[in-house]
């Protein structure tokens, strides 16, 4: 199985992000969200996706609140997990569009 070392990754690729009020380090990739709703409503929102260490943040849940430049977003859903790394998907700016 390949091994990685996470605090390599995070040193090249981290920054600064504040989750739950604690100051981590957290690989961010921000992009923009044009999702299917519930067939009433579809929704449009800024997403993001983010890499922590399993030891800065060892349970994340959905609802959680996370700073990103001073921007707050919420946790969606933890998209992977191993024994080192969460990737947890977060969106902002939620709107829906209706038809």
């Amino acid at each position: 199985m390949f091994k990685y070392d996470e605090n390599a990754l995070l040193s090249i690729f981290g920054e600064k992000i504040i989750y739950k009020d604690k100051q981590i380090t957290a690989n961010v990739e921000i992009g923009e969200y044009d999702g299917k709703g519930s067939g009433f409503v579809s929704g449009l929102a800024d997403k993001a996706q983010i890499w922590v260490r399993v030891k800065d943040i060892p349970n994340p849940m959905p609802k959680d609140i996370v700073y990103i430049h001073n921007k707050k977003w919420y946790v969606d859903h933890i998209s992977n997990s191993d024994d080192q790394m969460h990737c947890i998907e977060i969106v902002s700016s939620v709107r829906t569009i209706r038809p």
